[in-house]
């Protein structure tokens, strides 16, 4: 064998998983294969092998006196003795990364789980474990030993009636387990009495760059204890009508001086225009917020003015303002003549942020957008990339923007790529006169005409359109909403949108093969 195999940093660019996913399926048996060719090979390909655990039956696989399966489903037969648990350990300490919840590959049964991270001696079965990626199912590793290394820690709780839940178990240790986390996300599926075990631990962690929370309410001593680290650079959390006042009654201003991402959640958004007056987020480069109680004009246009006085006109560069809602529980229909209207007023606020990359607002309101209207807003975003209006609502509008527009709005922002609006299609049965279609080459479109209304006879203009300005879409859709799906009309609309992106798809493709074909006349 060459003296270069016998250098591990060698080995391991050959045995390094392939780029390509599609490579990948035969690869971890490679692994394996390689492991048991030579002493030399050994050592690096189970490295690789173990270095990642997306589903934790392997641990009982390895040990097939021990093992016992049904179907995909694996379990320990029995309490491992001493020789195992050393077998055991030969892998373990390889692994950095686990991500405990894909069930399709193989699963191990909770008793197993347990007993896997609660091993008989004090040291840890996972001594290099950098990070830990959870779905609370039905379970949670009651981990009693510590995790030195881990840096990265996911969790996604959920909660039965009449269960319990044990990962608070382990969330009442976490920082004593994990002193060393950078990285904490934990997502709730409904409210629950574990906001201050959580504030708790995140006034201990000294170090933290990412904290993400879903139903998780901190307390203002988590608030204070994360915007005095200079190591935070994102965050989000949500927003509780307690910590609302708390902080509203409070002289002081929170200064995140490194934070570049911010994620509030509330019920209303009037709560976190309260908040805003006492934060300041001097580096922020995207701001998102999202709502489950409609708000009104006025407090939507009070948060957009209030947000200027947070963030410096030049740090902002993705805005995001979303109304979740109850899609499912309560669909909604709206009634134009009932409703508040989006219009250019409302969002004139946004101009002020000068270096604005993306926009994206989602509001349970019918939409008054015209071309005039989009494209003074982009007059004052020209890097705009990602332009999103009521992609999961809809426009309910009998306009929209014209496709003259369209293709303005194009021309004012070259690198737009991703965009949502209703766009007006009064009968095109032929090419407007006088429709500029010219255009440079541009990145592929990521496109979504919400509730756009389309006839038959619009199809082939449409698509001429498309053609001859070379708007190639990467992702198309229509009529997608979960609201938008049960609307009398969709079914037909959507599928005339979708035979205008397969013309247009068509239409590209022979373009792209045709100067190919002559190429290859000689």
């Amino acid at each position: 064998m060459h003296h270069a195999l016998y250098l591990e940093e060698i080995l391991f660019n050959i045995f390094r998983p392939p780029e390509s996913v599609a490579q990948r399926h035969h690869y971890t048996a490679d692994l394996a294969v390689l492991a048991r060719t030579c002493q030399t090979f050994k050592e690096p390909a189970l490295n690789l092998l173990w270095v990642e655990l997306v589903d934790l039956s392997p641990l009982a696989r390895c040990l097939p006196e021990a093992c016992r399966s049904s179907g995909k489903n694996y379990s320990f037969s029995r309490k491992l003795n001493e020789a195992e648990w050393k077998t055991l350990r030969s892998y373990t300490r390889r692994v950095q990364f686990i991500h405990g919840f894909s069930t399709h590959l193989g699963s191990l049964d909770d008793n197993s789980i347990r007993a896997v991270f609660n091993p008989p001696s004090s040291a840890p079965l996972f001594p290099n474990l950098r990070s830990l990626y959870w779905r609370d199912i039905t379970s949670f590793p009651v981990v009693h030993v510590a995790v030195p290394l881990l840096t990265s820690l996911t969790l996604h709780v959920h909660f039965y009636p009449g269960g319990g839940c044990l990962s608070r178990h382990f969330l009442d240790s976490a920082a004593d387990l994990c002193p060393n986390i950078k990285q904490f996300r934990i997502y709730m599926s409904r409210p629950h009495p574990l906001d201050e075990t959580i504030s708790r631990h995140v006034c201990r962690w000294t170090s933290l760059q990412v904290m993400g929370s879903h139903n998780v309410a901190l307390n203002v001593d988590a608030i204070t204890h994360l915007s005095s680290m200079s190591t935070l650079t994102r965050l989000s959390f949500t927003l509780s009508p307690k910590l609302a006042d708390h902080i509203t009654d409070l002289d002081s201003v929170f200064v995140f001086s490194h934070l570049a991402h911010l994620e509030i959640h509330s019920e209303f958004l009037a709560s976190i225009t309260g908040l805003l007056p006492h934060i300041q987020l001097p580096v922020v480069k995207g701001l998102v917020v999202k709502v489950w109680s409609s708000p009104s004009k006025q407090a939507v246009e009070t948060y957009l003015t209030t947000i200027r006085n947070a963030c410096p006109s030049d740090a902002l560069t993705h805005l995001k303002l979303l109304d979740t809602g109850d899609q499912m529980r309560n669909p909604i229909h709206l009634d134009p003549q009932a409703q508040h209207h989006l219009t250019l007023d409302v969002l004139l606020p946004c101009m002020y942020f000068v270096n604005l990359c993306g926009i994206h607002v989602n509001l349970k309101w019918c939409v008054n957008l015209t071309d005039v209207d989009l494209l003074a807003l982009a007059s004052a975003s020209p890097r705009l990339e990602h332009l999103i209006i009521n992609d999961m609502w809809g426009w309910r509008t009998e306009g929209g923007i014209t496709l003259d527009g369209l293709l303005q709005l194009l021309r004012a922002c070259p690198s737009l790529y991703d965009m949502c609006f209703a766009i007006d299609t009064p009968t095109y049965t032929q090419i407007p006169e006088g429709l500029d279609v010219s255009f440079p080459a541009r990145p592929r479109l990521w496109m979504n005409v919400v509730d756009s209304d389309i006839h038959a006879a619009d199809v082939p203009a449409l698509v001429s359109v498309f053609t001859e300005a070379k708007l190639e879409p990467a992702v198309f859709m229509a009529w997608s909403g979960t609201d938008m799906k049960h609307l009398a009309g969709a079914r037909a609309a959507r599928s005339l949108w979708e035979t205008v992106y397969k013309q247009v798809k068509v239409a590209f493709t022979e373009e792209s093969v045709a100067p190919e074909t002559l190429d290859r006349s000689w």
